[in-house]
């Protein structure tokens, strides 16, 4: 039993932490929406899903500016729906999803990291987990923590070579983000060069079956609606510098200089690439997950932190013990250089970084004003349309010029943003001014 006190010590730090999580969780949240169109879709599942996707294909359709999908993947909404269920859906609750994928997540790339060294994938769980950058991700409520928890359950099952498990809970992925297909991708081609792919055809043909029926049924939305995110697409690797920076400042604290650490990861990502070249019948599914999604995300122009780069983390961790197998001091190294991480990052770890925007006392003013005068056949322009919609029950569409033009019964704009929509707000009478936000009612004679 002694032999995995590791394993112990890490259960027990992690039920503390989920304990300390739970104490902690509160309304506060930033000033975004895409947190809201999950909880829209989560509250319409088992009741008018399909109602829920054509009002908002309706509401974005005000605009030329596509701001999220019409739809996102089912998977994590129906979680926010159990816990719905179980919270009559208070705000605050519907934090304990990311809570619990956050614990999970560190769980399992200890046991991923665990055959290559036990204190190695203890020491790499704390450094994790004393990241405030992923920390923060526990209280959010997106999607991207239970999609990287997946991934690296997969990618556990893979080592295991439990190769059906792991191709199940990889394809389950897709329905939680779309960005599943690299992972796809990467076990066909690791399972194709170990001349096995074939044992696994039944696997595949079930479930590209069954994702058909569902994509040429009228669920499709189900599966996520992605019709403008082609754009978001660039060939010149915007943002390659920026996810290398990006990782070495996750993990280092604020007052340390960081190229440093950015010239490592890249000298990490041309290993990786050497090695995939070099092994190409027999690469490695960590140096395939690492080198897929780094690059993925580097022609993906969306710049989000680090919660689109928490499924390559773990394999990046296992190519970094590899280089440093190839030193004669890599055991005296590496417990020196996590443990002086692991201090420093514990003074600042586990600060919750959502301030009260979305729900604050400014905010809540607004909607209480937008739910008692707007009737509900009438649209609202907001620069957060998805939050709107979602405190107010209300009819949100995207505030720009587009949307102006096809002339909503009301308009919500900050002070300082008024006069850019100045041409288009002469049809509209200011009705009410709550703190920063004006509010415009259209004239009738419009």
């Amino acid at each position: 039993m002694l032999k995995r006190k590791d394993l112990y010590f890490l259960v027990f730090f992690l039920v503390l932490l989920s304990l300390f999580q739970i104490t902690q969780i509160n309304d506060f949240y930033n000033y975004g929406d895409d947190f809201a169109q999950y909880i829209l879709q989560s509250k319409s599942l088992f009741d008018s899903p399909i109602e829920e996707y054509e009002l908002q294909e309706n509401l974005n359709s005000f605009s030329n500016i596509q701001i999220g999908p019409n739809s996102y993947p089912v998977g994590y909404p129906f979680v926010l729906k159990f816990i719905e269920v179980f919270s009559n859906g208070e705000f605050k609750y519907y934090k304990l999803a990311n809570i619990f994928f956050f614990n999970l997540y560190i769980f399992f790339t200890y046991l991923i990291l665990f055959n290559k060294s036990k204190i190695y994938a203890i020491f790499v769980a704390l450094l994790i987990s004393l990241s405030n950058e992923i920390f923060n991700l526990s209280h959010s409520i997106e999607s991207d923590l239970m999609f990287g928890l997946f991934c690296i359950i997969s990618i556990y099952f893979l080592d295991k070579e439990k190769y059906i498990l792991a191709l199940i809970v990889c394809m389950f992925t897709l329905i939680i983000k779309l960005q599943g297909v690299v992972l796809l991708l990467a076990i066909t081609f690791f399972l194709f060069q170990k001349k096995i792919l074939k044992q696994f055809i039944n696997v595949y043909l079930v479930f590209f079956i069954l994702y058909m029926i569902i994509y040429f049924s009228k669920f499709k939305f189900l599966l996520g609606e992605y019709k403008d995110h082609l754009r978001q697409f660039s060939p010149y690797f915007s943002n390659f510098k920026y996810n290398l920076d990006l990782i070495s400042t996750s993990f280092l604290p604020s007052f340390i200089n960081y190229q440093f650490l950015s010239f490592i990861i890249l000298i990490v990502f041309i290993y990786v690439s050497i090695k995939l070249i070099i092994n190409f019948n027999s690469p490695s599914i960590h140096y395939l997950v690492f080198a897929g999604y780094f690059l993925f995300f580097s022609l993906y122009l969306n710049q989000q932190g680090i919660r689109f780069l928490l499924v390559l983390i773990p394999s990046m961790f296992i190519i970094v013990y590899e280089l440093l197998k190839t030193t004669r001091f890599k055991d005296t190294l590496t417990l020196f250089i996590f443990s002086l991480l692991i201090l420093i990052n514990s003074s600042q770890a586990y600060k919750i970084d959502y301030p009260d925007e979305a729900f604050g006392e400014s905010s809540s003013k607004l909607y209480e004003f937008i739910t008692n005068v707007v009737k509900d056949e009438d649209y609202v322009a907001f620069e957060k349309p998805r939050l709107l919609r979602l405190s107010t029950n209300k009819k949100a569409v995207f505030l720009d010029q587009s949307s102006l033009l096809n002339k909503p019964e009301y308009v919500v704009i900050k002070k300082e943003e008024s006069e850019k929509f100045y041409e288009h707000l002469k049809i509209y009478s200011l009705i009410m001014q709550i703190d920063k936000y004006y509010v415009y009612e259209i004239n009738e004679n419009n």
